[in-house]
């Protein structure tokens, strides 16, 4: 008998500090209690693209992380005065990395920079500042574990199996989507009208594409001690059930939100 192995899930890594590498220990909790592999990649050398892309083609599904901002030059902008953490090499392996996922139409889901990344990849353009564009409060880093609004999301759209059946996220960001483009479909929205979750067009022959504005692994995989919300596991649940895996079922973990933390910070 063939041993089924878990489905391999290309997570793309930031730099922060510059000198470094990194990635937030809660996405890859999360794609674990999901039911997949990550596997991290960041930003290569000079020279290296080429290479980066094909093991993240090798991959059955790729995940675009959080992180810094992302050059307003990409959508056609000058950057504002408030603009923060640009990073030109990550901005071109991703976008890059969009464009491969996109052809070999692997699933792929984006969180906070990663749905900004995709829509400014497939053509769209972002609120560089949201206080400054007139939606003050998207930024809670201090409460990042637990939910800051609501969000109503199309019913049977990818965004409803998102929230796992809960009606409220976290917040944490300060730029946020303000023209999706010609491929992207708006399927949630915070109350005063923001879009927190979008998909791709069903015409535009793609893969399976969702990206999500909140922080979905941050409640499901708080840092220990604080109390975690398996209910969202839910997007990265349906991220390794689309690249052919089955990740675990919320009611496998949800009378026991302290195991799960222990589960995912190794206590």
């Amino acid at each position: 008998m063939t041993e089924r192995h878990p489905p391999t899930v290309a997570v793309l890594a930031g730099h922060f500090p510059a000198d470094r590498a990194s990635i937030h220990r809660a996405y890859l909790n999360a794609v674990w209690l999901a039911g997949g592999q990550p596997v991290i990649l960041a930003p290569p050398p000079p020279g290296a693209l080429n290479a980066s892309l094909d093991v993240l083609e090798r991959c059955q599904a790729v995940l675009l992380t959080g992180g810094g901002d992302i050059d307003p030059a990409r959508y056609g902008e000058e950057a504002g005065p408030r603009i923060q953490e640009l990073d030109a090499s990550r901005d071109a392996f991703e976008l890059a990395a969009i464009d491969r996922t996109l052809a070999a139409r692997l699933p792929l889901l984006g969180i906070c920079r990663g749905l900004q990344l995709l829509t400014v990849a497939l053509g769209g353009r972002l609120y560089q500042d949201l206080d400054a564009a007139g939606y003050p409060g998207h930024w809670r880093e201090t409460d990042s574990h637990l939910p800051a609004h609501r969000v109503t999301a199309v019913p049977g759209s990818l965004a409803e199996v998102a929230l796992g059946g809960r009606d409220s996220v976290n917040s944490v960001h300060h730029q946020a989507v303000a023209d999706l483009g010609p491929h992207l479909v708006a399927t949630a929205r915070a109350d005063d009208d923001l879009i927190e979750a979008a998909e791709g067009d069903p015409g535009a022959g793609y893969g399976p594409l969702l990206g999500v504005q909140w922080h979905p692994e941050r409640m499901a995989c708080p840092a220990e001690g604080l109390a975690a919300d398996p209910s969202h596991l839910a997007p990265f649940r349906w991220l390794v059930e689309a690249a052919g895996g089955s990740g675990l079922r919320v009611s496998e973990v949800d009378e026991a939100p302290a195991s799960l933390g222990r589960a995912a910070w190794g206590g």
